[in-house]
């Protein structure tokens, strides 16, 4: 926060017994710059919220990682690419961060994760992940 100092504020909300819940290193960091560098708006306070929550589904437990942001979300044209899954695989310069993140993803868990990008009624960006939960003593 030093570089941007007043520019935004930051919440993280995870469940003490979810604490141990194993995420992919620098994943989320990708998202969270991306809020910052294409959310600011010199005249309104950016707030920036990271959830991270198990849930049950199906028969497995997942993490549901959501990253909100109040910004001005995201543009129509790259949400409708992100519903694409070909955007992986694409060798444009564009979203990169965002385009690497989802190749991990994919390598990662192959089929065995979810990623939505959106944009909120009230305004702001979006990002929903689930992947499978795990701990270092279920590895």
């Amino acid at each position: 926060t030093i570089r941007y100092d007043s520019v935004f504020t930051y919440q993280c909300n995870i469940d003490s017994a979810d604490e141990d819940a194993l995420i992919p290193p620098l994943l989320l960091i990708t998202f969270v710059e991306n809020a910052i560098k294409h959310s600011k708006d010199p005249n309104n306070h950016l707030q920036i919220t990271l959830s991270v929550i198990r849930q049950q589904t199906d028969s497995q437990n997942h993490l549901a990682i959501d990253i909100t942001d109040s910004g001005q979300g995201f543009p129509e044209s790259l949400l409708e690419d992100l519903s694409n899954d070909s955007y992986i695989s694409r060798k444009a310069s564009a979203h990169v961060g965002i385009r690497n993140s989802l190749k991990r993803l994919k390598l990662l868990y192959d089929t065995n994760y979810a990623s939505r990008f959106y944009n909120e009624t009230t305004g702001g960006a979006h990002i929903h992940i689930q992947i499978p939960y795990q701990t270092q003593e279920m590895l």
